[in-house]
C-alpha cells in the first residue's frame, strides 16, 4: 500500500496591501528585519507578494495574513487568508460644516479676482502692442523713386 502523501507547512505572512487595482490580486508588502552583518543593527528588509483576494475585499492599506498556494498564475503564488486590520478612514473634525451661503461668497469672490486678473493681463497686453509700435522704424525705401536725391549716386545721373 502507498504511504499517504502529508501536505508540508506553508509559509505564513502579514503585510499590508500596496496595491489592490488588479482583479481578484492584492500586492502585499512583507517588512522583516534583519541583523546587518557588519554593523550589527537590525535594518527593515521588504519584498512584495502577489497574492489572490478571490472577494476584492481588501483596500491599500490593509493589514493581511497571507499563505503560501500553489502557482496561481504567473505571478501569483499567494492568497490572502484573512484581513487583520483595515485601514483607518481620515475624518477631518477640524474643518467645520461650510454654508451654503459662504460657499456662494467663497466662489463670488473667486470669480472678481479671476475676472481682476484678466483685466490687468489684457492691460498690459495692450500697452505692450503700443510700445512695440512706437519703437519700430520704418521700413528703408526699396525702389529707387523712393530714395532721397542726397542719397542717389553720381553714376546714376549719366
Amino acid at each position: 500500500m502507498p504511504a499517504k502523501k502529508t501536505r508540508g507547512r506553508r509559509k505564513v505572512f502579514e503585510g499590508i496591501v500596496v496595491s489592490n487595482k488588479m482583479d481578484k490580486t492584492v500586492v502585499v508588502r512583507v517588512e522583516r528585519r534583519v541583523l546587518h552583518p557588519k554593523y550589527g543593527k537590525y535594518v527593515l528588509r521588504s519584498s512584495k507578494f502577489m497574492a489572490h483576494d478571490e472577494h476584492n475585499e481588501c483596500q491599500e492599506g490593509d493589514l493581511v495574513r497571507i499563505m503560501e498556494t500553489r502557482p496561481l498564475s504567473r505571478h501569483k503564488r499567494w492568497r490572502v487568508v484573512e484581513i487583520l486590520q483595515r485601514k483607518p478612514q481620515l475624518v477631518r473634525t477640524d474643518q467645520p460644516e461650510l454654508e451654503e451661503e459662504t460657499l456662494e461668497k467663497m466662489i463670488e469672490e473667486r470669480m472678481q479676482r479671476r475676472t481682476t486678473r484678466e483685466k490687468k493681463a489684457q492691460a498690459s497686453e495692450s500697452q505692450d502692442e503700443n510700445h512695440t509700435d512706437e519703437t519700430t522704424t520704418p521700413a528703408a525705401p526699396t525702389t529707387p523713386d523712393q530714395q532721397n536725391p542726397s542719397e542717389t549716386s553720381p553714376s546714376a545721373d549719366h
